[in-house]
């Protein structure tokens, strides 16, 4: 297996609680990442992009992403794999806005979102104001302009290649927009009648119709609190932890997996570490897993 470049997002202005921003040091500085490295996988600590805060919140996270975005768009130009450890959602837009601009024009970026939320809201829509639920909008070309036109003023995203697993929360005015566009939703209830194996080679059919490469994008509160308690904003009823990184042996076995993100990591609020061996889990499994192998660690 080649090498996984890992970067970090010290990415916290996007959301409303503290702590987010630490995520990407508290990992690289964790013991799972040597773990990580000792069951094999090649994994390589590139950089930690961090915001700079002697701006406007919409600035600090424009300038933010921009940087994250040349680091994914050089990258993938490269054909080299990434995965960003994060950080509050709004790295999102910089991650993939990166990836998709490094593509040939004749190419198209799918995308598997893992999340308890929707991220479909745009500045009229969202009842916060935080960037961390507008991701999935901004990449589709809704929102700031000054981040839906990062490097590129072409949408990032089309509807069509767009695959959301695991919603449970979320507004009306983010879901009229993603069911306008014709966004394809599996919400936890689908997940737990279907089976996350089910559900995620569901989604991988649909993007692949007609998404020429694949990015994966997992918020951490799209699992069960109780695998994945250090997120600034649990949702209970979440993915079983075990059974989703089994899942994820499926995207494996796909060749045009470019890169994938694992956000809103916050170590302070993480019991026992077990959201840094989940992190070390999901990372395993898309690089090292084998069949009817117990991927998560003891």
């Amino acid at each position: 297996m080649d090498t996984l470049f890992l970067i970090g997002a010290a990415f916290g202005a996007g959301g409303f609680d503290e702590g987010s921003e630490d995520a990407a040091q508290a990992f690289q500085n964790s013991a799972e990442l040597n773990k990580l490295k000792k069951r094999g996988v090649d994994a390589q600590w590139l950089k930690t992009i961090s915001e700079k805060s002697n701006d406007s919140k919409l600035n600090i996270i424009t300038n933010a992403n921009l940087a994250l975005a040349k680091t994914t768009q050089q990258l993938v130009k490269e054909n080299k794999r990434f995965c960003i450890i994060g950080g509050d959602h709004s790295c999102a837009i910089g991650t993939w806005s990166g990836a998709v601009t490094a593509l040939p024009d004749t190419s198209e970026l799918g995308l598997i979102w893992i999340d308890a939320h929707m991220d479909g809201h745009t500045p009229e829509t969202s009842p916060t104001g935080n960037i961390h639920g507008m991701p999935v909008a901004t990449l589709l070309g809704y929102g700031h302009k000054q981040l839906t036109e990062l490097l590129s003023q072409q949408a990032k995203i089309k509807p069509r290649n767009i695959c959301l697993i695991g919603i449970r929360s979320y507004e009306a005015g983010e879901e009229k927009l993603l069911n306008d566009l014709g966004v394809k939703i599996f919400f936890n209830t689908d997940v737990e009648a279907l089976g996350i194996d089910n559900v995620m080679q569901q989604a991988l059919a649909h993007i692949s119709q007609t998404a020429t490469h694949i990015g994966i994008s997992i918020d951490l509160d799209g699992l069960d609190p109780n695998d994945a308690p250090g997120v600034g904003t649990p949702v209970e009823k979440g993915i079983d932890g075990q059974e989703f990184c089994t899942s994820l042996a499926v995207l494996k076995q796909q060749k045009n997996v470019i890169g994938y993100e694992i956000v809103e990591y916050n170590p302070h609020l993480d019991s026992e570490q077990k959201t840094a061996k989940i992190i070390s889990d999901i990372i395993y499994a898309l690089e090292h897993v084998t069949e009817n192998e117990n991927i998560m660690t003891q």
